[in-house]
């Protein structure tokens, strides 16, 4: 006898099309999430070599301070040989270099009138929040 009907699971090979979809989108889901974690990864690489290079300029100011500290007696004056400003506050010197403002105050110690504190603070230009800050005590001349 002779069957005239089309069976309901023929042998054909290959994929349909939601395998190939459901395939498609899985491997977009995959993909994203990759690309987002290398991206992250890059944003923080670079805060971290931005944190990195300010807390270098602070250091590099602390030992410029620390240098007039022991040649000047006159404090304010030694500090604006270093190329600062004083702010319109009258405590807060601030100097400006390429991507970055350095803000150096003087405290006066109240345990010690011998000793200074000295505190730098470096941002990256246009920001509020501090990239490194560095503190330290010295006795000036």
């Amino acid at each position: 006898m002779m069957k005239f009907y089309k069976p309901l699971h023929s042998n054909e090979k290959g994929f349909t099309l939601i395998e190939v979809l459901a395939s498609f989108v899985i491997l977009v889901i995959l993909l994203t999430s990759f690309f987002t974690f290398f991206i992250q990864t890059a944003k923080t690489g670079k805060n971290s070599e931005n944190i990195v290079d300010a807390t270098y300029i602070a250091q590099r100011e602390m030992e410029k301070v620390y240098a007039v500290s022991k040649k000047e007696s006159n404090r304010e004056e030694a500090i604006k040989s270093l190329g600062y400003t004083l702010e319109a506050n009258g405590v807060d010197f601030i100097k400006t270099e390429a991507r970055n403002t350095i803000k150096l105050k003087l405290k006066k110690n109240t345990n010690a009138p011998n000793l200074t504190n000295i505190i730098i603070t470096v941002y990256e230009n246009k920001e509020i929040t501090p990239k490194a800050q560095m503190e330290n005590v010295f006795v000036w001349k």
